[in-house]
């Protein structure tokens, strides 16, 4: 067959590839009858009738195999015959057969196909063949050339030799030349020397600090109330008048909120009116209820008690302050008592609480225990029956009018610690503690030495509470301040189970390691405001109503530079005072 001959022929011109592609093509080529055509499409296409013939294979030109056999090109003579009569055998038709052109050649000479001398086997190429075989030859004359093997072997001689090392491309070290040692330089000020050479003279030794382990405890018993910072060595007369006046019972004075704000409004401070009391940070702060003088007392975190007669000595250099060494750690709370205004109660951390009577002038002891105490409150109205707190979330009921200086009664709460006390002022068996553990309120009537459970809890703080009072005189209302920025107000008339509070203020309260903490009462005059220290620059103390609205910021550039952490009330008179931790006192009035 005519597929056999050109496979034969395509395997001499050396392609082997096309071959194997034929073969594919061929295989994948059905066998087709001339009686029964395959169409491949639909057979009516816009009404014709469309018959389609069997896919035939592209093979090489017919005259290709012709010229390839005549020629002899790439063969032997015996094989150039034997493919002569292969091919004349297949081709029956005498336009496919080279044998039937060359003699149909005799008869008509334009059947012929121009010969060409450049080439072998070219008789029957057409133009476009010819044209293909001569750029092939250029482009082998041009290759040669370039003597492109020649140039590789060059190339490759070339890569053979060695680089030069990294060593050799380095620079040479430059040897300098050898200089002098010049001896170093020393501080005059190390070697104790003045400029000119001279030795310096030793300086002082250094003042040893007091640390709270070797501040011993003071002796037990009564103290003599000796101000350690004059030479007097006793209180002026005035001082000790107003100290020891006679105080009225007060009442509810309510106002309008807009008179309320007016007064507030009136109030101010001058350079006069601050003064440093005390040592160190102020922890604690007091008002004398008297109307004729205005007495304040501070504790501070060193254990020492400061009385400042605001009304003395308008002089910076003697103002009128007395201080006082009652006790050897922070003193923490502070109040006069309501019964005798003649005397001052201290707690302090060192388990001891004092009473600065004046009349006698000594501090006498009231209460001494191992454990470290944290606040108190008056139990009873005339001041005679205190309720102290202890870290330990423990309470104790300590009466004065005994001789013993040990507790009464002392329970264990369930809380973790206790940092404020507060008794209610008109249920006096009832009471709210703040700490760690949150806020809640206790009766004392059932409290038990282990365990004690409480009557209401106050929920609603989600961090540490530093502080919570009841609202002066009638106790409808709970203050607290607490460490995740919060003062909560709760509705203390129904006190059973759990209090939500009633308005939650947000308050910048982390005052951080160096300042105290801030608390947050009543205004006794006002008992629906409350008074707090404030984080906020230019620096103030502000006034808040129940409803959290803000009723008033005290504030001065010139003479309140400084955070109050703790502020406290005149009972009767328009005056505010607020301690920061330096020891001064700022008094607004």
């Amino acid at each position: 067959m005519q597929t056999d001959a050109r496979k034969e022929l395509l395997l001499r011109m050396n392609s082997p590839r096309l071959v194997v592609k034929l073969q594919k093509l061929q295989e994948q080529t059905p066998v087709q009858s001339k009686t029964s055509p395959v169409h491949h499409r639909s057979d009516h296409i816009k009404g014709k009738k469309i018959t389609s013939s069997p896919r035939r294979l592209r093979l090489p030109p017919k005259r290709l195999v012709d010229v390839y056999v005549s020629t002899g090109y790439g063969s032997s003579e015996e094989q150039r015959q034997s493919s002569k009569r292969r091919c004349l055998k297949q081709n029956a038709s005498p336009k496919k057969c080279l044998s039937r052109n060359s003699e149909n050649s005799t008869d008509s000479d334009s059947d012929t196909v121009p010969v060409y001398n450049d080439y072998p086997g070219q008789g029957e190429l057409s133009e476009y063949e010819l044209k293909r075989l001569e750029n092939i030859r250029q482009n082998q004359a041009f290759f040669s050339a370039l003597n492109l093997p020649q140039a590789k072997q060059a190339l490759q001689r070339l890569g053979t030799k060695k680089s030069p090392s990294i060593s050799a491309l380095k620079s040479k070290k430059v040897v300098k030349a050898p200089t002098k040692k010049v001896p170093p330089r020393r501080s005059m000020r190390l070697l104790k020397l003045d400029p000119v050479g001279n030795s310096l003279p030793k300086p002082p030794p250094p003042k040893p600090q007091t640390n709270l382990e070797e501040n011993p405890m003071k002796p037990p018993g009564p103290l003599p109330l000796v101000p350690i910072n004059v030479e007097i060595g006793c209180l002026p007369v005035d001082v000790v008048e107003s100290w020891c006046e006679p105080v009225k019972r007060l009442q509810e004075q309510q106002t309008c909120l807009k008179k309320y704000k007016k007064r507030l409004s009136s109030m101010s401070i001058c350079n006069d009116l601050v003064a440093k009391v005390v040592e160190s940070r102020i922890l604690s702060v007091a008002v004398h209820p008297c109307v004729g003088r205005i007495l304040v007392a501070a504790g501070d975190k060193l254990g020492y008690v400061g009385l400042w007669n605001v009304n003395g000595s308008s002089s910076n250099d003697e103002k009128s302050i007395y201080m006082f060494e009652p006790h050897s750690r922070s003193v923490s709370s502070l109040q006069f008592s309501p019964g005798h205004p003649a005397q001052l109660i201290s707690l302090s951390y060192d388990g001891t609480i004092r009473c600065a009577d004046v009349q006698r002038s000594i501090f006498d002891e009231v209460y001494r225990s191992e454990d470290s105490l944290s606040s108190f409150d008056f139990l009873s109205e005339d001041g005679s029956t205190l309720l102290i707190s202890k870290w330990e979330a423990m309470v104790s009921v300590v009466d004065r009018r005994t001789q013993r200086t040990t507790h009464e009664k002392q329970a264990k709460l369930k809380n973790k610690t206790v940092r404020t006390v507060s008794v209610h002022p008109s249920n006096r068996n009832v009471f709210v503690i703040a700490g760690q553990s949150g806020a809640a309120i206790y009766d004392i009537r059932y409290l038990k030495a282990q365990g004690s459970d409480d009557v209401s809890s106050l929920v609603g703080n989600k961090s540490t509470v530093s502080s919570a009072y009841f609202s002066a005189h009638s106790g409808n209302r709970i203050v607290t301040t607490s460490m995740d920025n919060f003062v909560r107000i709760y509705d203390s008339s129904n006190i059973s189970g759990t209090l939500r509070p009633l308005i939650s203020i947000r308050h910048n309260n982390h005052t951080g390691r160096w300042l105290t903490k801030f608390e947050a009462i009543w205004d006794p005059q006002q008992t629906d405001c409350f008074v707090v220290g404030s984080m906020s620059w230019p620096r103030q103390i502000q006034v808040f109503h129940e409803t959290g609205q803000l009723v008033h910021m005290f504030l001065d550039k010139e003479c309140l530079g400084s955070i109050c952490s703790i502020n406290a009330w005149h009972p009767s008179r328009s005056v505010l005072v607020g301690g920061n931790s330096s020891g001064r006192l700022h008094v607004f009035m």
